[in-house]
């Protein structure tokens, strides 16, 4: 098996066989994606266990350990729609304290009207 790791020796890829690109210099090919990083290695193994994949584990001397900068991407999307939710609830509280005020305003220019018509009334009749 071939694996390659970048600078940081963070697990990058994991395949059969690697091909050299013809044309550019430095990028590789493993299971049909194209690698061209800085610093990145390549090192074929044995085998790899079933449970390693690639940015979760790192190859440092010969071993396999655990990535300590690896954020689950399926976790991160929860997240993201947690916090989106929690937003939208928060510009729908908005939006109804917003409705709530203009309802106030118009409340209280209809008395304001209200009391112009009881004063044009009053003086209309003398009052």
């Amino acid at each position: 098996m071939i694996i390659l790791t970048d600078n940081n020796n963070v697990l990058i890829a994991i395949g059969d066989e690697v091909i050299n690109d013809a044309n550019e210099v430095g990028v590789v090919w493993i299971n049909g994606a194209g690698y061209g990083l800085d610093g990145q290695q390549i090192h074929e193994l044995e085998n790899v266990p079933e449970y390693i994949v690639a940015y979760k584990y790192k190859y440092v001397d010969g071993a396999f350990i655990l990535n300590e900068e690896y954020t689950d991407p399926s976790q991160d999307f929860y997240e993201l729609q947690k916090k989106v939710s929690e937003q939208d609830a928060i510009i729908e509280e908005l939006e109804q304290i917003e409705e709530k005020e203009k309802q106030k305003t118009l409340e209280e220019e209809i008395d304001e009207l209200k009391q112009l018509v009881a004063d044009l009334a009053s003086l209309q009749l003398g009052v």
